[in-house]
C-alpha cells in the first residue's frame, strides 16, 4: 500500500445561544444562515431550503417555528 498524497483540513465549529443556526435577515439586502452547532451539515438540504425560500420571496414554511431561527433567538 502506497500512499500517494496526503492533506489536514481545519474544521471549525460555531453555536449560536438557542443551539439553533440563524437563518435571518441582518438588513434590507443582506441575510445570513450561520451557527450549525455541529449538526448542520446532516441538515443542510433541508437548512438551505429554508434559507433559500425566505431569500427568494420572503417566505417562511409555516411548519417550521421562524422564531426558532432568528438571530437573537425565540425571545426577540
Amino acid at each position: 500500500l502506497e500512499v500517494v498524497r496526503r492533506w489536514t483540513v481545519p474544521c471549525v465549529t460555531t453555536y449560536t445561544p438557542s443551539d439553533h443556526p440563524v437563518i435571518d435577515d441582518l438588513t434590507g439586502r443582506v441575510s445570513a444562515l450561520l451557527g450549525g452547532n455541529g449538526y448542520a451539515a446532516k441538515c443542510a438540504p433541508a437548512l438551505g431550503e429554508l434559507a433559500a425560500i425566505r431569500l427568494l420571496d420572503g417566505s417562511w414554511n409555516p411548519e417550521v417555528d421562524r422564531d426558532l431561527f432568528r438571530l437573537n433567538g425565540p425571545d426577540a
